[in-house]
Formats: structure tokens, sequence, C-alpha cells
């Protein structure tokens, strides 16, 4: 043992193609007496004894001293040094525009001019044109060379600005206040421009560009593919890596507390990111200086270059192209939070996501889309997929003892003389002639038992419906069911309203009416009898005439508008219909 340990130790400080090796103990060749022995082709080579105590050399594994890498078969290999990414020096000349503009081409397009001086950076304001801001003289830029791009924005209230480098623009436009920091891989050696939209209004100052030398590989294990790496350090940074060789290449000393294990260039592009966490295939592939987000999944957040602060957990959570700034969203599920730049955004479900901008949102079930800030949307928009039909709060569906009361309310004030929130109730927005309803519902009691009982319509509120200007027309507000041998009875309050454009009238009554049906042949109320009438004219009249029909199985209130003196361009009904009657039948606005 101790003559295989030192001859290991001579190889590994110098390995010549020859060399003479000093052999202790019981020598070279296992005669017990201490010796020399010469070996020869062992270049780099682990030098060991057999079980005669001879010495040799086993080519398959290695040390190499100038690249303090130790390998096994070719297949396996250490190296035991990595400083990071290396940042090259700034390109850029009076990057953070003290004192003036110099060494910088403001452009004079459709503003005046599209870019100004202000006082230490450079401003841009609405209708200021779409001139890139850009060095002067151009940058020296080499095409395949990454460079690291950052700068800052403030005061940015409209627009947005993309910025290029070698033909190659970031990953999407910045439109918000903040640092930026991208790694753009040029495509050929176009200087560096800052395109703003011609609303964009906002600040721009310190500027840099720096080109970026890769990382090495900690370890390679290598098959007989594609090498898989191992990145870790160096131990300022706390940085570990597990991927293929283009996984985390471009960290440097400016990113620390990162955890990436995913191939295909997972955290590829980190330049200044921190406390990230990547698992998954693809993931965070555009991420460059964004800061404390778990991206968990295949190509999840593969998108999101300077976001900070999201949770992304599913396949392509948090992968939406336009994905690059977004911050402080919670997303879970395959493809969810679709958004651009949103902010504190909670989405459960596949495919969940809505409007790009759409920030503090709650969207719940699959597919389900905010279509705005500060939105609560549960269930998808396609009814036949993801649409929830039915809405449960309490103890489950049901339970042997349910809670006595459940409490929807608003926020309420905290302070002296402060109103709560109001509680508004209403309908989905239809368009067109579309038809719907807010409607109350009531339970029917039963005798002793455990039989569920009948839930049937209380209250239905119609929407506004336009009738006839043009002659006094019954038409049909609501049709209620009546099954064959029942009875029931309904009230309705009715207004019209009839304008010329210069005169207004309008007429209110509350109508009651009875009506039974046995074996199908119905016995009604009509015309409903009217317990309280209101009218107000400034020109003539308009009254309301109203009916209630017998149908098949159903009861009609018609309302038939009566015009005197007024000629009215418009005419419109609105109804609320209040029933009683025992079995469970719908009331449908028309």
């Amino acid at each position: 043992m101790k003559r295989w340990l030192a001859a290991l130790l001579i190889a590994l400080l110098a390995a010549p193609t020859s060399a003479q090796i000093v052999c202790v103990g019981g020598g070279c060749g296992g005669g017990g007496t201490p010796g020399t022995s010469t070996v020869t082709g062992c270049t780099n080579a682990v030098l060991y004894g057999d079980a005669n105590a001879v010495l040799n050399c086993e080519s398959a594994l290695s040390y190499n001293a100038t690249t303090n890498a130790f390998g096994v078969g070719g297949l396996f290999t250490v190296t035991g040094t990595n400083g990071g990414a290396a940042l090259g020096s700034e390109l850029t000349t009076n990057g953070t525009f003290t004192g003036n503009a110099n060494n910088w081409t403001l452009g004079g397009g459709g503003g005046a001019p599209d870019w100004a001086y202000n006082s230490n950076n450079v401003t841009h304001g609405n209708s200021g044109g779409t001139t890139a801001l850009q060095p002067s003289p151009a940058l020296t830029i080499a095409a395949a060379g990454v460079y690291k791009v950052s700068f800052v924005l403030s005061a940015v209230t409209a627009g947005s600005v993309t910025v290029s480098l070698g033909g190659t623009n970031a990953p999407a436009a910045s439109s918000k206040n903040g640092s930026f920091a991208y790694t753009i891989t040029a495509t050929n050696t176009n200087n560096l421009l800052f395109t703003p939209t011609t609303t964009f209004v906002g600040t721009l100052d310190t500027v840099t560009v720096q080109q970026l030398t890769a990382n090495t590989a900690s370890m390679t294990i290598t098959d007989t593919g594609t090498p898989n790496s191992i990145f870790v350090g160096p131990a300022s940074q706390r940085n570990f890596c597990l991927g293929s060789s283009t996984s985390c290449q471009y960290m440097t000393t400016g990113s620390s507390n990162n955890l990436i294990i995913g191939a295909n260039t997972s955290g590829a592009l980190i330049t200044s990111g921190n406390i990230n966490t990547f698992y998954g295939h693809a993931t965070g592939t555009a991420c460059t200086n964004c800061t404390n987000n778990v991206l968990i999944g295949g190509a999840a957040g593969q998108n999101i270059a300077t976001g900070d602060s999201n949770t992304c957990v599913g396949v392509s959570a948090c992968a939406n192209v336009a994905n690059t700034d977004a911050d402080s969203n919670t997303c879970v599920g395959k493809a969810s939070c679709n958004v651009t730049t949103g902010d504190f955004n909670a989405m459960l479900g596949a495919t969940t996501g809505g409007s790009g901008t759409a920030s503090f949102c709650l969207a719940l079930g699959a597919g389900a889309d905010c279509t705005a800030s500060n939105q609560a949307v549960i269930g998808g928009d396609d009814s036949s997929l993801y649409g929830i039909t039915s809405f449960i709060i309490g103890n489950g569906v049901v339970n042997a003892t349910p809670a006595t009361n459940v409490t929807i309310t608003s926020t309420g004030g905290s302070g002296t003389d402060k109103t709560a929130t109001n509680v508004i109730v209403a309908p989905g927005i239809s368009t067109g002639t579309g038809t719907n309803t807010v409607s109350l519902s009531r339970n029917l009691k039963l005798a002793t038992g455990s039989t569920a009982q009948t839930q049937v319509p209380g209250v239905t509120i119609c929407p506004r419906k336009i009738l006839s200007n043009t002659s006094a027309t019954a038409q049909t507000i609501a049709i209620i069911d009546l099954a064959s041998n029942s009875a029931g009875g309904a009230t309705a309050n009715i207004t019209v309203t009839c304008s010329d454009g210069t005169n207004f009238d309008s007429e209110t009554v509350e109508s009651i009416s009875s009506f039974v049906n046995k074996a199908t042949v119905i016995t009604v109320t009509s015309p409903g009898t009217t317990t309280g009438t209101s009218a107000a004219n400034n020109s003539g009249s308009c009254t309301v005439g109203q009916t209630w029909v017998a149908g098949t199985n159903q009861i009609l209130l018609k309302v038939t508008p009566v015009f005197t003196t007024i000629v009215p361009t418009t005419v419109h009904v609105y109804a609320d219909v209040i029933t009683h009657q025992p079995s469970a039948v719908a009331v449908a606005c028309q």
C-alpha cells in the first residue's frame, strides 16, 4: 500500500513519458529490497501495483496537471477550477450621460428630437418618434458574440423601449420602471439600439455593454453523446447547476445562490440573477437578472428575463412568449399564468391567464382568464371543456350537519365614519339582443323525512327590452312554465319609458295574476290586477298595457305600450317577476 501511494504521488506531481520510480518497503518487484524501476508510456497515467507488487500504469485513469482534471476512461472528467463567466471591459462611453449626451446619437425623427438630454439621463416624450438612441461612434460588436446589456428606466408612464445589439432584440420590450439586464447573442455586427414606441414616455440611464466569456463546467459526465455538465461555484457565489454544457454557462460573479437542474440551456443566460431555483428541461432559458424565482416543470418560465419572485409549477407554466418582466406571480398548472408583464397574480389550473398586463388577479380552474386587473375568475372560457356551472360554498355538496349560515360579505370600514365596500350582484354582460337574468330561488319544504327539497324560481329580474315604437303591439316579456295539475301566482313590476329625443314619458305598474293548470287546461287572471300605478310625463303620455296569457303549460306576460301625443323614437320596458308555485319550473325573460 505504501509503495502504491508513493508511486501515485510521484506520478501526479510529474508524469513524463518515462520516469524512474523510487520504491520503498518491499521494492518495486516485491523482493523486499528497496530500489528503483523505470516505467515508460505512462504520460498523465496513474501508476499502481498489482497483486504481485509489480508496478504498472493505467491509461484509463489519468490526471492532467495543466487542466487540473482527473479522468476515468475518457468518459468521466472532474475539473477543479471554475471562476465563473468572465465579463469583458465596458464597451460604451458615457453610458451614465454625466453632464451631457456626448458619444450618443439622439435622433431627430418624429419628435423634437426623438430623444433629449435631461439631467444626467436622456428622456423621450409622447409622439417623440421612433428613431433609435445609439452610441456614436458605433460599438465594435462580434457576430455570434454574447453580451450583457443593462440599463435603467424611470418615470415610465406609457409605451415601451426595445433594446437590440448585433441585430438581435432582447426577449421583449421594456415598459416599466426598473433595472434591466439582458444576455444577447449577436447575429451580426450592428450597433446597440434603443428603439422607442412613438408613445413611449420615460427616462433612460446607466447603460452598460460587456462581452461574456462562457463558464467551463466543474464536472462533465459523458457517454458517447452530448456531455452532461455540473457547474459549481466559485465558492463565493454558491451556484449549483446540473444539465447540458450550456446550462448556467454565463453566470458571472454578479449571480449567487442559484440552483439549476435541467438540460437544454436551463439558466443558460443568467448573468446577475440570484436565489433562483429552476428544475426541468429548458426552464428559465431567458433569465438574465431575474431573482427569487421558483420554476418547476419543462419549459417553465422559459421567457422570464428580468421578472422576480415568481413561483411557476407545471409544464410551460409562466411561459408566455412575451412574459419577460412579470413579478410576484404564483402559477400552478400546465401553461398556467399566460400573462406578460402582469404582477401579483394567483392562478391555479391548466392554461389559466388573461390580459397580458393584468395584475392582482385570481384565476381558478382550467382555462380561467382574467381580462383586467383586480378580477377573480372561476372557471374557463370554454363552457364545453372548462366551465363551472355550479358553485357551492359551505360543507360540501351535501352534509349531515351543515353550517347554519354562510355569510358572503365585502370589506368593512376601519376608522371613524368609514363607509364599507358596496356589494353589487350582476349577471354576465350579453351582446346585442342576448337575454339573461338575475334570479333568486326558494326551497319547497316537505314533510318530515330525508327527501331533498326542491328549489323553484322566486324572484327574476329581466333585462331591459326594446319595444316597437310605431304601434301599440303586445310583446311577450316573460314566460312562466306551469306544470299540469298545479297552481300558482305571480307579481310583476313593470316600467315602460318612451322618448322622442327631446321629451320623456314613463309609467310603472304592479300587476298581480293567479293561475291554475288542470290537466293542461289553464285558467289565468288577465289582465292582472293593478295594485299600484305611477306615471311621469312631460309631453303626452306613455302607459303600460299588461296581460297574462295562457299558453301550452305556460303563462305569458305581455306588455302593450300606449302612446298619447308623443311620437317616440325609443320605447323600453323593464320587468321584475316574483313567482309563487310548487313545481320546479323556469321563468324565462324574453
